[in-house]
């Protein structure tokens, strides 16, 4: 994290909520910033992105916890 601030955000949440939290977290990108601007989904725009990357891993997690 680049702000000591955001870590302490996210521990607070997580301590509060436990496992409703999703494990995969989506950091500040620039891709994530330029793809609305070029109106285009960031899978499209920069698929292989660390942005991207994370939102797919959310997906997974999504999946993943509703064939629980």
């Amino acid at each position: 994290y680049r702000q000591g601030v955001t870590r302490q955000v996210v521990e607070a949440i997580r301590g509060h909520f436990g496992g409703k939290v999703f494990t995969a977290e989506v950091r500040q990108s620039v891709k994530l910033v330029e793809a609305p601007y070029f109106h285009t989904p960031v899978m499209t725009y920069a698929g292989t992105s660390t942005g991207a990357e994370a939102y797919t891993d959310i997906a997974r997690e999504i999946i993943r916890r509703t064939k629980q």
